[in-house]
């Protein structure tokens, strides 16, 4: 996960622009709940090809991944607030959930505002 400060990097988002931040961070919820989904199935297909003496096992891990994917998605989608967006927006690009390219229905000010602070934190994280 990337480290940041919303102080870092003030800037004042548009009506608009809070609006699509909303949309994108909903997307990017979408597609964690079908990855720990895709994870699950992995498991459980897994669970299949194995003897029948190992549903404990696995009925453990299942649980285990969908306790730990639950507490991640709390984490991070629980607490939103306006002045939040942006920063669980630049967590999601950095972390691959949503690419750049989905980042075009943002005023032009707002997409440089996310790509510069990504930049930035990832030059500060040492990603890239």
């Amino acid at each position: 996960m990337l480290a940041y400060s919303y102080d870092a990097f003030p800037m004042e988002f548009s009506k608009q622009d809070h609006k699509t931040l909303a949309r994108l961070i909903d997307l990017g919820l979408q597609r964690e709940y079908a990855s720990g989904l895709s994870r699950l199935e992995a498991l459980l297909q897994d669970w299949r090809a194995s003897a029948p003496a190992s549903s404990q096992d696995h009925f453990h891990r299942a649980y285990q991944l969908m306790r730990e994917q639950d507490k991640h998605i709390a984490r991070r989608y629980d607490p939103v607030t306006k002045r939040d967006r942006p920063l669980v927006l630049l967590q999601l690009v950095g972390e691959q959930i949503l690419r750049e390219e989905e980042l075009e229905d943002l005023s032009e000010a707002g997409r440089k505002w996310i790509l510069m602070a990504l930049e930035e934190v990832q030059r500060a994280n040492g990603v890239r």
